[in-house]
């Protein structure tokens, strides 16, 4: 069985996650505003603001890439006082 050197990089990958989740599962005061503060482990925190983070960056993509097409849909369109 060969392995593609793309799997191998994605075991390093996990590896190096698995590593960096034992090491950071201290808990740490978080307080938002107002009330007292709960305690959440730091990679909880890490991962969440991860996943905010790539869910934003996902919709910014979207949202330029159908203002592209928009703009070239416009532009193909003839304008009323022409044709």
């Amino acid at each position: 069985m060969k392995f593609k050197s793309s799997y191998i990089v994605m075991l390093m990958f996990i590896f190096l996650v698995g590593v960096f989740l034992d090491q950071n599962r201290i808990p740490v005061p978080v307080k938002i505003l107002f009330g007292s503060p709960f305690h959440l482990e730091l990679t909880l925190i890490i991962i969440v603001s991860m996943a905010v983070s790539s869910v934003m960056t996902i919709g910014v993509i979207y949202l330029l890439k159908r203002r592209k097409d928009n703009k070239k849909t416009n532009a193909s369109k003839p304008s009323p006082g022409e044709g």
